[in-house]
This record gives C-alpha cells, structure tokens and sequence, in this order.
C-alpha cells in the first residue's frame, strides 16, 4: 500500500517510488535553487530540464530520507523519461498530475465575498 503523498510509476524498467509534499519540495528547491514562486515559469521556460529535475528528486527523496544515496542520477532519470514517450507521454503526464494536485491539495476554493463590488447592500 502507497503512501497519500506518494504515486508508483514504471521508470528504467522498475516501479519507482515518486514523492510529493514538503520534504520532496526542500529539497529540490535546496539542490536546484529554484524558488517556489519561479516554478511554474522555470517549467515552461524549459520543460526538458526542469521537469526531469522534479521527477529525480521526487524519487530520490525515498532513497534521502531513509539516509541512502540514490543508484542513480538525473542523466538516468532523463533517458527513462524518454524511454516512456519523453515529456509528453503517459507517465509524465500522470506524475505532472500527482505534482500539481500535491500543490493544491488542502487549498479551500476561493470564496465569493459577500460585501464585493457586485453585492448591494440592503438599507
């Protein structure tokens, strides 16, 4: 059984673990200095590195907080990325899927404020 925050996806020929959450977060925004505001528009900018940066520490962080080094580096997450249909295939859409629900996960919806512009106030 997998964790909430977690999601199990087939990568270098292995199911592969890919966390989500603040602990993944850390320590991507740690290694690569992007901020979380500059994440969305880094991803855009150049989805063929950023998105395989995201997928590797997503799966390294099983490895880091169990104090293990992970067997392997993000030039082999890259090539499994490929080996799956590359940025746009199935896999990727689905731990893209899994990354942004992580970030909004929790959030209320926004709610209509009852004393905006569009509301008239009864005298």
């Amino acid at each position: 059984m997998l964790q909430k925050n977690v999601i199990e996806l087939t990568l270098g020929g292995k199911p592969r673990k890919c966390f989500f959450g603040i602990g993944f977060l850390g320590l991507y925004m740690e290694k690569t200095g992007v901020e979380l505001e500059q994440l969305q528009n880094v991803i855009t900018k150049n989805p063929f590195k950023y998105v395989p940066d995201l997928v590797y520490f997503s799966i390294a962080y099983g490895y880091v907080r169990q104090d293990l080094k992970p067997e392997f580096n993000r030039y082999a997450v890259a090539d499994w990325i490929d080996e799956v249909g590359g940025i746009g295939g199935k896999v990727i859409e689905e731990f893209l899927n899994a990354f942004t629900a992580s970030l909004t996960k929790g959030v209320p919806a926004e709610k209509a404020n009852p004393k905006s512009r569009n509301s008239k106030k009864k005298v």
